[in-house]
C-alpha cells in the first residue's frame, strides 16, 4: 500500500500538481482569550484589604471634627438668641443711691449698706394694718436667716414715704416695736421721693380729713 502511494506521489509531482493536505489553523489569540476569561483571578497574598485601621481612623477623626462643629455653631446660635432676647426684654433697674437720716437724726447713704445684705420696706408709722404685718414676717425672717450659722446676717431697713409725718424720732421709736435690728430711715420730701423712685415705689397722699389729717400715702 505504500508503494502504490509513493507512485501516486511521484505522479502528481511529475505532472506539477502538489498533494492537497488538508491544514488545521489555530487561532492561538482567541484561544488565549477564552483560556485567560475561563479562569478565577488570583488575588496576591501581599495585596491589601481597601478598609484599614488607618482609614477608618481618618473618618472617626474627620466625623468626630464636623460633629464637633456642628454642636459649636449650633451653641453660637443658641447664645445669640439669648443674647438677643435679653437685650429686647431689657434690665429691670431697681434700687440706686439713696441720702436719708436715721433715728439720732445721723446721715445715712446707700453706701454704707455695700457689702451687706439687706431687706429694704417702704411704708409709713400711721399704717393701720399692712405696714405692721409686713414688719413683723420682716422681723421673724430675719431673725430665722440670722440663726444659720453659714448664712450672713441680713439688716432691715424701713424707710418712710411720709416725710412730712414721719420725724426721725419717730421713725425709730417705731421700729423698734418690732426688732431692735430694724433701721428706721426718713428724710426730706426730696430725699424721700429720689429714694422710692430709684426703688420703683410711688406713693401719693390720701385723702384729708376736716383737720387736714390723713391716712397715709396710698
Amino acid at each position: 500500500m505504500c508503494s502504490v502511494l509513493r507512485r501516486q506521489v511521484a505522479a502528481l509531482c511529475a505532472s506539477g500538481l502538489r498533494p492537497q493536505v488538508p491544514s488545521i489553523h489555530i487561532n492561538i489569540r482567541n484561544a488565549q482569550m477564552r483560556l485567560y476569561s475561563s479562569e478565577l483571578p488570583v488575588r496576591n497574598k501581599t495585596d491589601k484589604f481597601p478598609i484599614t485601621w488607618k482609614s477608618v481612623a481618618v473618618t472617626a477623626v474627620t466625623g468626630g471634627g464636623i460633629l464637633f462643629y456642628m454642636w459649636n455653631l449650633k451653641k453660637a446660635k443658641q447664645n445669640a438668641l439669648e443674647k438677643e432676647r435679653r437685650r429686647n426684654l431689657g434690665k429691670v433697674a431697681i434700687g440706686g443711691k439713696f441720702e436719708l437720716v436715721d433715728c439720732n437724726n445721723k446721715p445715712v447713704k446707700s453706701e454704707d449698706f455695700l457689702g451687706k445684705w439687706a431687706l429694704i420696706y417702704f411704708g409709713f408709722t400711721h399704717c393701720p394694718d399692712i405696714c405692721p404685718d409686713e414688719l413683723e414676717k420682716m422681723a421673724a425672717v430675719v431673725n430665722k436667716i440670722d440663726g444659720q450659722p453659714n448664712v450672713p446676717n441680713i439688716t432691715p431697713i424701713f424707710i418712710s414715704v411720709d416725710p412730712e409725718r414721719d420725724t426721725p424720732e419717730l421713725v425709730g421709736k417705731y421700729v423698734k416695736e418690732f426688732s431692735p435690728k430694724f433701721i428706721g430711715l426718713t428724710g426730706t420730701v426730696e430725699q424721700v421721693a429720689a429714694a422710692c423712685k430709684a426703688y420703683r415705689v410711688y406713693f401719693s397722699a390720701g385723702p384729708k380729713d376736716k383737720d387736714s389729717d390723713y391716712i397715709g400715702p396710698d
